[in-house]
């Protein structure tokens, strides 16, 4: 009987040691992400909560992409409010601070920063306002199309938001290889009310 217990022990220590991001697997079945944390129906294959089995301390926000069918596909991570200047000087920090972190796991990022063409906020200090009306850009993809991502990972987005000129915040969105067959899921059940 000791050994049997020992054998579960070292199992589950094994599976946890394997989790992918946030200590969530592709294709976990809604009943099983249920047993481990709580979970609020949003949209049909949506569910968002505060918490995940590895929560990182600076998000406090997650939405999960859940299909009967093929299990979890997407998880989207909110992180709490960044106060910042209107240069945008704490956010690009915390946004650097995120990516450098990813980038020890996954590799270098294609990153984009930029205004577009036009734009009237091109000013050091309206950094903010350009990222408020979606003028900027301050975005980090990681793909398979790089490099084999692990944990069943097929890209990873980093993504700077502005709340308002002095506020923001950061998404990090993992997809995972089964999202494709998520999609379809999805849209199936959205054209079946046509």
């Amino acid at each position: 009987m000791k050994n049997l217990t020992l054998a579960a022990v070292l199992l589950s220590v094994s599976v946890a040691a394997t989790a992918g991001p946030f200590g969530l697997d592709m294709g976990t079945p809604l009943a099983e992400l249920n047993k481990q944390m709580k979970l609020k129906p949003e949209t049909p294959a949506v569910y968002s909560t505060p918490s995940v089995p590895k929560a990182h301390p600076e998000f406090d926000s997650y939405a999960l992409v859940v299909t009967p069918t093929h299990g979890l596909c997407k998880i989207v991570a909110g992180s709490k409010a960044i106060s910042t200047s209107v240069y945008g000087a704490e956010l690009v920090r915390t946004f650097s601070d995120f990516e450098s972190a990813l980038a020890t796991k996954y590799g270098n990022p294609k990153r984009y920063d930029f205004l577009r063409n036009g734009s009237i906020w091109k000013e050091p200090r309206e950094w903010m306002m350009g990222l408020l009306k979606k003028e900027r850009t301050l975005e980090s993809y990681w793909t398979n199309e790089d490099r084999e991502l692990p944990d069943s990972v097929k890209a990873i987005q980093l993504q700077a938001h502005a709340l308002s000129k002095e506020q923001a915040y950061v998404t990090l969105v993992y997809e995972f290889k089964n999202l494709v067959q998520c999609d379809g899921w999805i849209k199936s059940q959205k054209d079946s009310a046509l």
